[in-house]
């Protein structure tokens, strides 16, 4: 099936919410990402991708969304386009 847990559980419960209830916070994956580099680095291994992807952490941090679960990440993105990401409404029954 298509369905899954991030989906269907995870993501309506966390960055669709008003909320945004921390389950991971966004400081632990940023420390995780940070150590991760770190023994990339100590391996010789260079990882574009993901020094990408803890910078866009790093940035987080300096929003202050540390507290925040770890994909409110997407805020960064939120507050430079001027928007917030909604789960769209349920759809009605119809009834005849």
């Amino acid at each position: 099936s298509a369905g899954n847990y991030v989906l269907s559980g995870y993501l309506p419960n966390t960055l669709f919410t008003d909320e945004r209830n921390a389950g991971f916070a966004l400081s632990l994956m940023r420390k995780d990402l940070g150590l991760f580099l770190g023994a990339a680095a100590d391996a010789g291994m260079e990882l574009p991708l993901s020094d990408l992807v803890h910078q866009q952490y790093v940035a987080a941090h300096a929003a202050g969304l540390d507290d925040a679960d770890s994909t409110s990440i997407a805020e960064l993105y939120e507050r430079a386009a001027d928007v917030r990401l909604r789960l769209a409404p349920a759809p009605q029954e119809v009834t005849t």
